[in-house]
Parts: C-alpha cells; sequence; structure tokens
C-alpha cells in the first residue's frame, strides 16, 4: 500500500531500494516512500556481496519483505518476482484509478532465492 516504506540497510543498498521504488511507482501506480529508520513492515533492502550481480534472495515474512542483492539487475528481478507475487486484483484497476483509492495488497510468505 502506499503506506509501505522501502529501508536501505546501508549506503551500497541505497541505489537499489530507489530502484525498487521507482518501480513500484511506475509499475504499480503506488507511490511508497524511503525511510532511514529500520521500521518493521518495510521493504528492507540489503547489499549481499556473495549474491551474483543478476541473482537475489526475496524473502516475505509477517514482519515484512527483505530483500538481499549485489546489483541493480539482481533488485530488478527480485521486484518482478515479488510482482507475480501479487494477487490479481493488484492489476484490476487501471494506474489512473489505482492513484486516487489506497490499494492493500498481502503477498504470501516465502523464501525465493535465484542465481
Amino acid at each position: 500500500s502506499s503506506q509501505t516504506l522501502i529501508f536501505a540497510a546501508d549506503e551500497r543498498a541505497r541505489p537499489m531500494a530507489l530502484q525498487l521504488q521507482a518501480l513500484i511507482r511506475c509499475q504499480l501506480a503506488v507511490q511508497v516512500n524511503e525511510t532511514t529508520v529500520n521500521t518493521p513492515g518495510a521493504i528492507h533492502v540489503m547489499y549481499d556481496r556473495p549474491t551474483p550481480a543478476e541473482g537475489y534472495q526475496l524473502q516475505v515474512t509477517p514482519g515484512g519483505i527483505r530483500l538481499l542483492v549485489s546489483a541493480m539487475a539482481g533488485a530488478f528481478y527480485a521486484f518482478q518476482t515479488l510482482r507475480q507475487l501479487l494477487p490479481f486484483n493488484a492489476f484490476a484497476l487501471p494506474p489512473r484509478k489505482r492513484r486516487r483509492h489506497t490499494p492493500v495488497w498481502a503477498v504470501p510468505a516465502v523464501d525465493v532465492v535465484d542465481w
């Protein structure tokens, strides 16, 4: 929802968190805000050097979403996987109408490692 926050664990993760924020805004027409505070329920983006450039780990728990990535490509692919986990109604309204209504979507708990 528009109440969702994105948290970059450090400066290396920040560009990837900002890319994720832009992808959510462009593809889902939902504005999510960046936070500098480790907030429960936020989307946490963490730099993970051992992860290959196009790889990622996506963990969804009742406590929030955690992405471990080492490059922009991995953040992009992680978002695509997260997008596929959204319920069908996330795409039922045209983007213009989604901006007027604050959508709330739930995604299932998963642990995806792709590299």
